[in-house]
């Protein structure tokens, strides 16, 4: 995309004429003594700056020999849409363009030598993980690391970290559901902190114990989760504690019904 350029053409933008009634372009109709549609210097004028706006207010220069830059200016104009740090999961093996996997491999510049993105367009994301972490977060997932991947301390701020070649990790999702923070002290999942992970666990609850002349299957953990059956051996039910345990034999993990995709965050 580039203005015309051709030597009679005028070096300022000319004041356009005063708006018309609004219609549509038409070859005429010579026999009927119906001209066709003029078409003046204000509207080519009003279509190139339009254009033009769009490559300019997305970041692009124009270029007399660059045939895409609409196309690439409207991508980067959608794209800026989705803030960074957004987080969300993707249908397929690789981060689409602007994206990167949370995979726990880490960001920087173009000469920190980063295992996940090492680019300068990871600035954004890199700036706003920075500001919302430290060096001892979540066990030290976002511990800040030097150019060969060494633990080390951090700078001053985000840009002279990153101007510094300090990679910074991204979080680890692979394998885990996304969970909403609490911010308005419901009582669900209280006083945790942004990007933190957490274990599974079991909720604490009971079991009832059937009466005499009934039975109830057992779980035997030590026979590799085979079920036994044992009689009732009081005359009233009672109740037993399971306090935060775990028996084997039915899988690896407790998990609701789930379809995977690939982890993935804005840049």
């Amino acid at each position: 995309m580039f203005r015309i350029d051709d030597v009679t053409a005028a070096n300022a933008l000319p004041t356009p004429g005063a708006a018309g009634i609004p219609g549509y372009f038409t070859e005429g109709n010579p026999g009927l003594g119906v001209p066709a549609t003029k078409v003046t210097g204000d509207w080519l004028n009003m279509i190139q700056e339009e254009i033009a706006n769009v490559v300019t207010g997305a970041g692009g220069a124009l270029s007399k020999s660059t045939f895409n830059q609409l196309f690439t200016a409207i991508q980067t104009l959608v794209g800026s849409a989705v803030p960074t740090g957004n987080v969300a999961h993707h249908f397929g093996s690789t981060a689409p363009s602007g994206w990167i996997i949370r995979d726990g491999k880490t960001i920087g510049s173009a000469s920190s030598s980063a295992t996940g993105r090492a680019n300068a367009d990871t600035l954004a994301l890199y700036t706003l993980i920075w500001n919302s972490t430290d060096n001892t977060m979540d066990s030290g997932a976002f511990h800040i690391q030097d150019s060969s991947g060494s633990p080390t301390s951090r700078g001053a701020s985000a840009a002279a970290d990153f101007a510094a070649n300090k990679r910074l990790p991204l979080p680890d999702d692979r394998g885990r559901f996304d969970r909403g923070l609490n911010t308005a002290g419901t009582g669900i999942d209280p006083s945790r902190t942004l990007g933190t992970s957490q274990a599974d666990a079991f909720k604490d609850h009971t079991h009832t114990r059937l009466a005499s002349g009934h039975s109830e299957q057992l779980l035997d953990a030590t026979a590799g989760g085979s079920y036994g059956t044992a009689a009732g051996g009081s005359s009233a039910d009672t109740t037993a504690s399971a306090t935060g345990g775990a028996v084997s034999g039915s899988g690896t993990e407790t998990r609701p019904a789930n379809r995977a995709y690939l982890p993935i965050i804005k840049l």
